[in-house]
């Protein structure tokens, strides 16, 4: 995830920022990696969005499994919640 850029470098009008920070080990064997992380987000027009989470990928790519809890506030509405599994499989 990335915020909007100019060609100069310098944030575009009305870019928002996003962010991860994670931190992989190996995991189950050398089946793949296993990366807890969080992540922030903040759009232009005052929203944010919070998330934790875990993903499983191999490093040959292709295989990955996560989840993650999320959390959505805009302004003065009550703010969002919820858990998002992914799972993707190559074909």
């Amino acid at each position: 995830m990335a915020g909007s850029r100019s060609s100069s470098g310098r944030g575009a009008a009305g870019a928002g920022l996003d962010a991860e920070l994670g931190y992989g080990v190996g995991a189950f064997r050398s089946f793949g990696t296993a990366t807890p992380y969080v992540r922030y987000g903040q759009a232009p027009e005052g929203e944010r969005r919070y998330g934790l989470g875990w993903r499983l990928a191999r490093p040959s790519g292709g295989f990955e499994l996560s989840l993650e809890a999320w959390r959505r506030e805009r302004g003065p509405d009550r703010p969002e919640h919820g858990l998002r599994l992914d799972l993707r499989l190559p074909w």
